[in-house]
């Protein structure tokens, strides 16, 4: 299985991602990861963004070709690598989940004053950057609000993979 886990900076998606990492034994690609492997010093271009979604997928397509759940942490913004994913998942035979993490912009912003340490270089600044560019996700999928409690984020994520994805 491949396992979209998309949305906004600053949203709770890598916290998402490892839940459902440690709940189905699946491996996680974060492009925030990627991007550091590939560039020592990121500077977002559009060219640098389509290498990083090129070796997320990659490494995915090897993933998966492995037999392992494969859950991708990135913003996927735009239509057009979301469609990528579901076209590596239907080339190599597995379904496809989107999950979707969303919260309140007050939540973000100060999830992302408190950011130390941790592989994203997002800043509030890019979060209202993209709100706007943040191409809605037309196909099915869940949503998970992460602007509770950990535990409460967790709840979620348990129920989509006792119901949704696991089943």
């Amino acid at each position: 299985m491949l396992i979209i886990v998309c949305g906004l900076q600053g949203t709770g998606k890598s916290s998402v991602s490892k839940m459902i990492a440690e709940e189905s034994g699946g491996k996680v690609l974060r492009t925030d990861t990627i991007r550091k492997e590939l560039f020592s010093i990121p500077s977002y271009s559009e060219e640098e963004k389509k290498a990083v979604y090129e070796e997320l997928f990659r490494r995915a397509g090897e993933l998966l070709s492995e037999g392992n759940i494969v859950i991708l942490d990135a913003t996927f913004l735009s239509r057009i690598n979301r469609k990528r994913a579901r076209d590596l998942a239907e080339k190599m035979h597995h379904r496809l989940f989107i999950v979707e993490v969303e919260c309140p912009q007050d939540t973000v912003e100060k999830r992302i004053s408190q950011r130390y340490g941790d592989a994203s270089d997002a800043r509030f600044k890019h979060y209202l950057k993209y709100k706007d560019k943040y191409e809605k996700i037309q196909e099915p999928h869940s949503i998970v609000d992460s602007s509770g409690s950990f535990e409460d984020t967790h709840r979620q994520v348990k129920r989509l993979l006792g119901k949704e994805i696991i089943c």
